[in-house]
């Protein structure tokens, strides 16, 4: 039985590839799903944010999507990256 499990999940695999492909071909049926994609990103960000008010909304939207010219959250950046590599080196060097 795990044999023709494991032989037919890649034809399903491409199935379903196709079958998305073959959806997603017309600009009426890609517009249909990222109105839903974004309406179910909006509905869980509000429910997000209703549970848990000291998360700021503005912050889940930039996260991912830095502002180069945000200088405060680029020196905590730079700070957190180089505080493993501090570790590391003392962790080697003691």
């Amino acid at each position: 039985m795990m044999a023709i499990v494991k032989s037919v999940g890649p034809y399903l695999l491409i199935g379903f590839g196709v079958a998305g492909v073959s959806f997603l071909s017309t600009k009426s049926n890609r517009e249909k799903v990222i109105c839903s994609y974004k309406d179910v990103k909006h509905k869980a960000l509000k429910f997000w944010y209703r549970h848990r008010p000291e998360v700021l909304y503005e912050d889940i939207e930039k996260a991912g999507h830095p502002d180069p010219y945000d200088f405060g959250d680029n020196q905590m950046v730079d700070e957190g990256a180089m505080f493993s590599v501090n570790y590391y080196n003392d962790k080697v060097h003691s």
